[in-house]
Formats: structure tokens, C-alpha cells, sequence
């Protein structure tokens, strides 16, 4: 498996938009350059999160046509942003791809066999891509890391890069749906157990190349209330050998502490 850097506005506008879908949905994706999509546009952009509803007043193919029809609406609007932001951050983007090429050539295959070593999962792709893109940090879909260019420091980027590539060593969409339907806290579960794995990893590459990479820290949005569980979470990662086991060690560990978690706050 290798790391790709690839520097594309249409590939980096795919999840742009993707992202202004969901930011009703999703409001910790409101950070950053997305800061200043309207909020009649990040509205109407929301009914287009689901499956097309037929009216069952007309013929399908009508409701189709306006659905399209509206949705280019959407697309048009979305990228007029984007494209502003994607002219006028131009040097930080090249920069950001010229960091991520340095952490793939002089690091990705240790990083890629440490995770693979932590979580012992197989990767599922040839290669991933990593994508600068305007966004607020990093997100993943299928095998391309979109990496937001405000995250500024190298060091920031290497964590950026190992959180992601911890989520694209999951197992396959399926199996992680079967898994995570098991579990009492998913999404803030494997949130937080992904940081955790996260820094193993950087422990280990700070010791193998002698850097001074800082630990991955919890999201500004759940940080506070994790705060006094996180010496326990610390101690728990230790003794943890695998994802999974990971996943539903955080899970069981959190919800004997009455955590109420963030994501489950928006059913994720």
C-alpha cells in the first residue's frame, strides 16, 4: 500500500460539497473556510443528504428532473465558494501538497506497516490518496485523505495523516456497520479509540526517526467533558492489541462512566 499526493480541485470540490450537505447535520463540520456558507444555502443543501422522495403526484421522471434540476442549484452556489477560496489559497494549498509528499516519501511505509501492526488489519487499497483540499482538518471517503491547508504546521499534518489512515485500515464498510451497531457509543467510541491508537503510532515514529512529534489531543468539541476521563483512557490504550478490541474496550469503558458522548448527540 502507498501514500499519493494529488493536488485537483474537482476531486477536492467532490468533498467540499459533500461537506456542505452535511453541515446541518453535522455542525463540527463548521470550522474554517466553511465558516461562510450561508445559511439558506447549507439549508437547502441538506435535502439533498438523502435518497430522491417522490411526490406520488406526478410521474417519477418529473420529480427527478426538478430534483436535478434544484440540485445544480446547490452544485453551482457550493463551488462558487470554493473556487474563491481554492484562487485565493493557492500557496498554502501547494504547500500543504509539497508537506504531505515529505511525510509520504520519508515516513508513509513506516506508518503504513505500524498501523497495521497496532490494529492488525489488512489494508483493503492499493493506495491512498492524499488530497489538500479547503476544509476545516481532515476527513476521509473510501481511499482519499482530504486534508484541509489550515492546519499550518508539518506536525500538524503528520497527525492529521495518521488519525486518517487509522480510519482507512478499518475494516470493510459492512463489517464495520455490523460492528458499530454492537456498540452503545459508536461514533464517539471510535473517535476517541482512534486517538488513542493515533498515538501509539507517533510514540513509535518519534522513537524509530528521533522526532518530536506531539500526541494527537481530543477534539475541541468533546475535550472539556473527556477531560477527567482522560488519564484512564491513556492507561486503558496500553493494555489494548487490536481495533477492535480497542473500540469496544473505549465503548464498555464509557459507558460505565455515564459519558453521554458528543456524535450520538446527532444520532452518529
Amino acid at each position: 500500500m502507498k501514500l499519493k499526493v494529488v493536488l485537483n480541485k474537482d476531486i477536492a470540490f467532490s468533498n467540499y460539497l459533500r461537506t456542505v450537505i452535511n453541515l446541518e447535520r453535522r455542525p463540527w463540520l463548521k470550522g474554517g473556510p466553511l465558516k461562510k456558507i450561508p445559511l439558506k444555502l447549507s439549508r437547502k443543501a441538506k435535502e439533498f443528504g438523502w435518497p430522491l422522495e417522490f411526490s406520488f403526484e406526478k410521474h417519477p421522471t418529473k420529480d427527478l428532473n426538478e430534483y436535478i434540476k434544484e440540485f445544480k442549484r446547490i452544485i453551482k452556489q457550493a463551488e462558487k465558494f470554493h473556487n474563491q477560496d481554492w484562487q485565493k489559497h493557492q500557496k498554502e494549498l501547494k504547500k500543504t501538497a509539497g508537506i504531505l509528499r515529505e511525510i509520504a516519501c520519508k515516513h508513509g511505509d513506516f506508518i503504513i506497516k505500524t498501523i497495521s501492526q497496532i490494529t492488525r488489519n489488512k489494508w483493503q487499497y492499493s493506495d491512498i490518496w492524499l488530497v489538500p483540499s479547503i476544509y476545516y482538518g481532515g476527513t476521509i471517503v473510501d481511499n482519499k485523505i482530504f486534508a484541509g491547508y489550515e492546519e499550518r504546521t508539518k506536525e500538524n499534518f503528520y497527525t492529521l495523516v495518521i488519525h486518517e489512515l487509522f480510519h482507512a485500515n478499518e475494516p470493510s464498510r459492512e463489517k464495520m456497520r455490523v460492528f458499530m451497531n454492537k456498540l452503545k457509543l459508536p461514533t464517539d467510541s471510535k473517535e476517541i479509540a482512534t486517538v488513542l491508537l493515533t498515538n501509539k503510532a507517533i510514540d513509535r515514529l518519534n522513537k524509530k526517526f528521533n522526532l518530536n512529534i506531539r500526541n494527537q489531543r481530543f477534539h475541541t468539541y468533546y475535550r472539556e467533558s473527556i477531560a477527567k476521563l482522560e488519564p484512564e483512557l491513556k492507561q486503558l490504550s496500553g493494555r489494548i492489541k487490536s481495533f477492535s478490541s480497542m473500540v469496544i474496550s473505549v465503548d464498555k469503558f464509557l459507558t460505565k462512566k455515564k459519558y453521554r458522548g458528543y456524535y450520538s448527540q446527532y444520532n452518529r
